[in-house]
């Protein structure tokens, strides 16, 4: 397998098999590999079938709503869905440490807190898993404070 990068193409890695798995792709951009051949010993460097693969950028669930319950300090939250999420995960940054906090089907883009103490503030983060890995890019970026009142 072959990557084209800097204006030339480099092997990425040799195999006998019929798939090769690309490593830290990053989200939103493309790239240009082939399949070329070891034919007795030499590298037949025909690249005319190269093909462009494109990692598609991130998509985050977005918080679009907060309430706020004086009365039982509690918050609650809803948030656009993610294509193709399976699950999503809301965490609490404890003691610097991200914790989960919660889960919720792929349906459900809501979620309401227990009762908290009045006064208290948390960064939140909603986080999707897609295709069985948790997306957890860029989480302290993501994050959103709440202070309940």
């Amino acid at each position: 397998m072959c990557g084209y990068a800097g204006g030339k193409w480099k092997i990425l890695g040799e195999g006998y098999g019929t798939s090769f798995t690309l490593d830290d792709l990053k989200s939103g951009t493309d790239y240009k590999v082939a399949v070329i051949a070891k034919i007795n010993g030499e590298w037949n460097m025909d690249f005319s079938n190269a093909v462009v693969v494109s990692v598609a950028k991130n998509v985050y669930p977005k918080v679009t709503d907060v309430e706020y319950s004086e009365e039982f300090h509690q918050f609650r939250m809803k948030w656009t869905s993610v294509p193709h999420a399976e699950q999503y995960g809301i965490a609490v940054k404890l003691a610097g440490r991200w914790k989960v906090q919660a889960y919720t089907d792929a349906k459900t883009t809501v979620f309401t807190s227990p009762k908290l103490k009045a006064g208290s503030k948390y960064d939140i983060v909603v986080c999707a898993k897609v295709n069985g890995k948790w997306d957890i890019t860029d989480i302290t970026g993501r994050a959103f404070k709440i202070i309940l009142k």
